[in-house]
This record gives C-alpha cells, sequence and structure tokens, in this order.
C-alpha cells in the first residue's frame, strides 16, 4: 500500500480487513500527525517507509512488527522520538535522517543490521545521539551513511566498531576538517564517498592502507577538489591505488 501526495489528508482511515496480509506501507508527502490506528495489526508488514511528512509527531508502538525487515523515517521535521526498536529481530534495513528535532535514536539492542542511514538531526546536538547496537550488529553491518549538520566537526568514533563495512557515505559534515585515522582499519571496505563537507581539506594518510577499496567518489567538497584538480603529489599518493576515483 502506497498513501502519497495527500498534505491535506490530517487522518488515515482505520486499517481493517486487509492488515494481516499488509507486507509493505509506504507514507510520504502527507498532512498526517499519526499514522493509522489498527497498525499494530499488520504482523507481516516487512517494509514501513514514511517519508515527507511535515505534521507528524509520533509513531506507534512498532514492537509487534516481528517481520519488519526494512524501517525507513525522513524528512518528518515535528518528529521527536522513535520507539523502542529492541524486539524487530528481522530489521536488516534502518534509516532514520532528516529529522530535525530528532535528539535520541531508538532504544534496544539493533542485531542483525546491515544497511544503516543516519543524521541530519536537531542542530542543537553537538554530537550524534547514541545508537544501541550488539556485537553481532558490529559484524554484520555492511553499508553506513552519515549525514551531519552544522555543529559537528568530527565523525562519531563509535562507528569503529563497524569492522564489516563495505560502503561508508559520509554527507553534510560542514565544519570536519579531517577524517580520523582510524578509518584505515576498515580492512573490509569497498567504497567511499564523501558529499557536502566543504571544510575538508586532506584524506588521511590510512586510506592506503584499504587494499579493498575499488572507488571513491568526492561531490561538493570544494577544498579537496582543488586539491586534487592541482594534482598535488603528496595527496594523491594516499589514493593512487584506487581504481575508480571520481571528483564532481
Amino acid at each position: 500500500m502506497e498513501v502519497r501526495g495527500c498534505l491535506k489528508l490530517e487522518r488515515f482511515p482505520r486499517i481493517k480487513g486487509i492488515a494481516p496480509l499488509l507486507q509493505c506501507l509506504r507514507i510520504s508527502e502527507c498532512g498526517v500527525k499519526v499514522l493509522p490506528s489498527g497498525l499494530e495489526s499488520c504482523k507481516s508488514l516487512s517494509l514501513l517507509k514514511i517519508s515527507d511528512c511535515p505534521n507528524l509527531k509520533s509513531l506507534p508502538n512498532l514492537q509487534g512488527f516481528r517481520s519488519l525487515a526494512t524501517l525507513e523515517i525522513s524528512d518528518c521535521p515535528e518528529l521527536k522520538s522513535i520507539p523502542d526498536l529492541g524486539e524487530l529481530c528481522s530489521l536488516t534495513v534502518l534509516k532514520i535522517f532528516d529529522c530535525s528535532k530528532l535528539k535520541c535514536l531508538p532504544k534496544g539492542l539493533l542485531k542483525c543490521l546491515k544497511t544503516l542511514v543516519i543524521g541530519g538531526y536537531c542542530e542543537t546536538l553537538d554530537a550524534f545521539p547514541c545508537l544501541n547496537t550488539t556485537q553481532q550488529c558490529h559484524r554484520t553491518l555492511e553499508v553506513l551513511e552519515l549525514i551531519g549538520w552544522a555543529r559537528l566537526d568530527s565523525l562519531p568514533n563509535k562507528i569503529q566498531r563497524f569492522t564489516s563495512l563495505t560502503t561508508l557515505k559520509i554527507r553534510a559534515f560542514d565544519n570536519i576538517k579531517a577524517l580520523p585515522k582510524w578509518l584505515g582499519n576498515f580492512s573490509s571496505l569497498q567504497e567511499l564517498y564523501l558529499h557536502r563537507c566543504n571544510k575538508l581539506e586532506y584524506l588521511p594518510t590510512a586510506l592506503k592502507s584499504l587494499t579493498k577499496l575499488e572507488k571513491l567518489k568526492i561531490r561538493k567538497c570544494s577544498k579537496l577538489e582543488e586539491i586534487y584538480e592541482d594534482e598535488i603529489v603528496e595527496e594523491f599518493f594516499k589514493i593512487d591505488q584506487i581504481p575508480n576515483i571520481k571528483t564532481i
């Protein structure tokens, strides 16, 4: 089921007969303040995506969604909190981003995530809110995207735990000047994307140790782009082993 482009819709009708059969629910560009009543009956729901809902203030208890594999919540500027996700044992994809009043991430240990996208939260925060993950999650997470905001000048240290990352995307860290040396510990990393990090001046020498890194994409990082356009030798040495490099 997809509900889209209903900005005047303030309340959903109750989900009744289809609830036990519903597997995917997408809600976008709607004026609702709460999600449909009866959603707790959707025991087969595997995908829930909520985006561009400017009035949405709260979410229902999600603990009963044992089949939920993908949860995406984005561009909901009035949303201040996310319910506990600790019982969602099938959750492999979690995306919570660009919710400008959000100050904390969900409670509950996340066990088997493979893809995680977080960030773009309340600009009064000086650091990323804490995300609870298990040792198992540290080994299973493959794709991580971090979205910053104006006050941040460094990456969260806790992402060092995700040692199985194959893709890392860093976006909108406008005050970050350098990437940490521990980036070199991501020995499985194959793709690194840097987007809108305008004060980032150089890449760490540690990138040289990432022997599996096949793709580096730099976009809208003005200082980095200048360096590589000028072909400064000591900077190219750090990345000359990467077969696919794009600066756009």
